[in-house]
Parts: C-alpha cells; sequence; structure tokens
C-alpha cells in the first residue's frame, strides 16, 4: 500500500523501493501463500533482523 509509508492507496508505489499490495501479492503466488501468510513471514523477517536469536 506503499506499505512503506502507511497510506490508504494499497496500489500506489510514491517512490522507488515502496511495497504495494500487488507485490504481496504476486510473492504469494509465486510461494503459493495467501497474502496475509506473505505479510505475516515479512513481520517475522523483520523481527529476525532486529534480533538474530529469534528462531
Amino acid at each position: 500500500m506503499c506499505a512503506s509509508c502507511g497510506c490508504a492507496e494499497p496500489y500506489q508505489r510514491h517512490q522507488e523501493g515502496d511495497i504495494t499490495i500487488d507485490d504481496v501479492k504476486a510473492a504469494g503466488v509465486a510461494h503459493e501463500l495467501s497474502p496475509d501468510q506473505v505479510a505475516e513471514n515479512i513481520v517475522k523477517a523483520v523481527a529476525r533482523d532486529a534480533d538474530p536469536t529469534l528462531a
């Protein structure tokens, strides 16, 4: 949704590097996951990056 800035425009890419809902959906299709599962995996990845001791 320009998920990077959290605006209410899920299909807009305001700046290079912004993540849109279409990006999340495409990642899901590539890995046979729902958009919700992709989002959950992103949250987990960010948490692991902040604390590498998380499994």
